[in-house]
């Protein structure tokens, strides 16, 4: 899929250079910052958050028409995959147009306070609905 040299867009890092390619590893430059992605373009954070990061070109992205406003801890259903189960989870905050919410369906009051990085107490989802919750 990712070549040595192909041009590519990360939604955290913006555009970038694809340095190296393995059987399961694809390791990109975007200025002083490096990425590491599975060969399918997910990145490799690990735990749900491994969702498809790595693009060949600027993907388009599609505003909603109307604009939708959650606040913390509004519940909302989420999911890594089109046809994959959705999960009900609470909303915290969103990242580079992400959903994110806080993780095993804690919320603002119940998520441990004992870690100070955000990233072990939310996770990113590529899709998300408020309807049927």
């Amino acid at each position: 899929m990712f070549e040595v040299n192909d041009a590519v867009f990360d939604l955290r890092y913006g555009n970038g250079v694809v340095k190296t390619v393995g059987d399961t590893l694809v390791k990109a430059a975007f200025g002083e910052q490096n990425g590491y992605y599975y060969s399918n373009g997910a990145t490799r954070l690990g735990g749900d958050s491994n969702i498809a990061m790595l693009y060949h070109g600027k993907p388009e992205i599609i505003a909603p028409a109307e604009p939708v406003r959650l606040k913390v801890d509004d519940e909302i259903l989420v999911s890594d995959y089109t046809g994959r189960m959705w999960m009900r989870r609470y909303f915290s905050h969103w990242e580079n147009g992400l959903a994110c919410c806080f993780t095993g369906g804690n919320t603002s009051w119940s998520i441990d306070c004992d870690s100070n990085l955000e990233a072990d107490r939310t996770c990113v989802w590529t899709y998300w609905r408020k309807d049927c919750v």
